[in-house]
């Protein structure tokens, strides 16, 4: 999946259009307002220096309030995706991804016949496990959340179903290393061996999920099932894995089992090495290995556990979730901080009479501060109440991109209101602070 992000001039016409909208939007009022000055007021206005009247001030603080409760909106949104991205990054998988080099590859393509591709795999096996710095090197026919992924329909000896009522579950053919290379726990059972081979009788690993779906209540070992139809073959359950992540990282818990390559032949096969050092590092030596033994094998999707998670199936919503909230919440807040200075400056700057008449008579440089603060921070918390219920509300239509939290997430809702009251209350304080400096002459003399 590619993405071309080169600028297109009708985006920036578009954007260009969309600006200068706006800009003509917003003065209209002002200029509408100064189209009807009564000069005889404003001469006897000036006077006691340019007050703002009560119905100015309430526009201007509704507006810093509707900027206020879409700020906390946007940033909102950004903490439960970057929360969400947090949860997802440590979330329990089933597996162990860090570590773990996955190189695709399909024998088939070269007219490899299933003897000649057993002797290959093996081969290709002992001499990577030779390798230094691999620990465990396994083949499976899939990956967790890659792109390809195969369900089949269950039959339980003994117990016949109507075609419709067959749960489905998940499959993986894998050979013995297979679990401890990814790091999945056994937690009933053993895993399996070399002896499970086409010979021997079929076996297979079920989930937790599985095995409560198939056999509640029931010890599953030994048990029997078939996933070609009623008349078998069947295979023997010898072992139960913990229940993970197969298909989608938001998925609920999902029946699954596995087989062993070795009675489940594929010549499209995943090789995973699990390592001590990073494993791009091996990368080359791998290729080197596989390529001496056949030249003409591609080798495709070759990367490591951790960035193959960050696909479509995987990390990839969350993570441009996270990226774009987080981006549209920091332009919120920067305009919030801007507009808000703005604002609390020019109203104290046209207070600037009213304030030296009030020091002149006594007041105290504190009672100026708590004065002017109050005028920026009331529009502060309107905004924040608007913006509460409108922020829950938007997080609801988005809970289904979240992982791990819910939308009305406390801990991100208590964060998000005490950073925007901290920003609120810098932009409100450096022009209250300079009102508290003004020289009480100096202001009885401002006009």
């Amino acid at each position: 999946m590619w993405f071309d992000f080169h600028l297109d001039w009708r985006v920036l016409v578009y954007a260009a259009v969309l600006a200068l909208f706006a800009g003509m939007l917003v003065g209209v009022v002002p200029a509408l307002r100064a189209s009807r000055v009564d000069l005889d007021e404003m001469l006897r206005d000036s006077r006691h220096g340019f007050l703002m009247s009560g119905g100015r001030h309430r526009v201007h603080s509704a507006l810093v309030a509707a900027q206020i409760a879409m700020c906390f909106v946007l940033l909102v949104g950004g903490g439960l995706f970057i929360r969400s991205l947090a949860r997802a990054e440590h979330a329990d998988l089933g597996f162990r991804p860090d570590g773990v080099l996955n190189v695709h590859m399909d024998v088939g393509q070269l007219g490899y016949t299933e003897a000649q591709g057993r002797a290959f795999f093996q081969d290709i096996e002992q001499r990577v496990h030779a390798v230094p710095g691999v620990e465990d090197v396994s083949f499976s026919f899939t990956i967790p959340m890659g792109y390809v992924y195969t369900s089949r329909t269950i039959d339980i000896e003994g117990q016949p179903t109507r075609a419709h009522d067959r749960p489905l579950a998940g499959m993986n053919a894998v050979s013995p290393a297979y679990f401890a290379t990814m790091g999945i726990p056994i937690i009933r059972g053993r895993s399996f061996t070399k002896q499970d081979d086409e010979r021997t009788r079929r076996v297979a690993l079920v989930n937790e999920r599985l095995a409560e779906e198939l056999w509640p209540g029931q010890d599953p070992l030994g048990k029997r099932f078939s996933f070609t139809g009623q008349e078998g073959p069947w295979v023997e359950v010898v072992g139960v894995t913990k229940t993970g992540k197969y298909h989608l990282l938001f998925e609920d818990p999902q029946p699954y089992f596995y087989v062993p390559l070795a009675q489940f032949y594929t010549g499209l096969r995943v090789l995973q090495a699990r390592t001590s050092v990073p494993p791009d590092t091996l990368l080359p030596s791998i290729k080197r290995i596989i390529h001496a033994r056949e030249p003409e094998l591609v080798l495709f999707d070759v990367e490591s556990m951790a960035r193959a998670l960050g696909g479509g199936y995987g990390l990839f919503l969350v993570r441009v979730g996270a990226l774009f909230a987080a981006i549209f919440g920091m332009l919120g807040l920067a305009l919030v901080a801007v507009g808000l200075y703005g604002v609390v400056s020019y109203t104290t700057s046209e207070r600037t009479h009213e304030i030296g008449v009030r020091m002149a008579l006594g007041a105290a440089p504190r009672d100026v501060l708590r004065l002017t603060l109050k005028q920026g921070m009331t529009p502060v918390a309107a905004g924040i109440g608007i913006g509460l219920p409108a922020a829950m509300a938007t997080a609801r239509l988005t809970s289904s991109l979240l992982f791990g939290i819910t939308a009305a997430d406390p801990l991100t809702l208590v964060a998000v209101t005490l950073f925007l009251v901290t920003v609120a209350f810098g932009a409100s304080y450096l022009p209250a602070r300079r009102a508290v400096q003004i020289d009480p002459v100096t202001a009885l003399r401002h006009e």
